[in-house]
């Protein structure tokens, strides 16, 4: 299966061997894994990253490799970001209701805000305000396209802004867009579209 996903790029490359077993490769760590006969028929090896390995595709299918294509590339799935102020919310309420391990102590938010929380403070009431600081931080850089907030970026925003809770923390807390707007300026996120624009130049 090839899945393309807006987030970082993790590459597998991959190999049959003449025995009908496959091996993988991971670049950057430089390992090789195998996976016999059996396995290699029946396991499914999710290959996770940026649209530009449709090109790897078209060039194992260009260059007679259609079995690699046949065998590990055969679905394509596109993974988005968050696009609106509803995914934001949907996001944001994982960290009202999770608890880990489960089943056990206060939530995510409960255990970063606990005056707040026990007043009724959720995260998932600031879904539009954390949208509306990304959308302001996209349109004050210039970003090319509508907005759409990879995981990695959209979770450093809400772990900045968690992790300086004790800091502000109280029974009357209200996190309104100028919190958000400081988390998403620490998540990195203007920074790292422009990195990528420059790369693409």
């Amino acid at each position: 299966m090839c899945a393309i996903s807006a987030g970082k790029v993790s590459v597998l490359q991959l190999t049959e061997n003449a025995d009908g077993s496959a091996s993988y490769r991971t670049p950057r760590y430089d390992s090789q894994y195998f996976l016999p006969p059996v396995l290699a028929r029946k396991t499914s090896l999710p290959l996770i990253g940026q649209p530009q390995l449709l090109a790897q595709k078209a060039g194992f299918q260009m260059s007679g490799d259609e079995q690699i294509v046949a065998r590990f590339m055969i679905e394509q799935l596109l993974f988005h970001g968050i696009r609106d102020a509803a995914e934001a919310a949907t996001c944001l309420a994982g960290y009202d209701k999770t608890r880990y391990p489960e089943g056990s102590g206060p939530s995510f938010t409960g255990f970063f805000l606990p005056k707040g929380f026990a007043a009724g403070l959720r995260l998932e009431r600031c879904g539009a305000d954390l949208w509306n600081a990304f959308v302001r931080a996209h349109a004050h850089a210039q970003l090319n396209g509508s907005p759409e907030i990879q995981m990695d970026y959209f979770t450093r925003a809400i772990e900045s802004l968690l992790a300086q809770g004790s800091g502000f923390d109280d029974s009357s807390l209200k996190l309104d867009e100028s919190y958000w707007t400081r988390a998403v300026e620490e998540s990195g996120y203007v920074g790292a579209q422009r990195s990528v624009v420059s790369a693409l130049e």
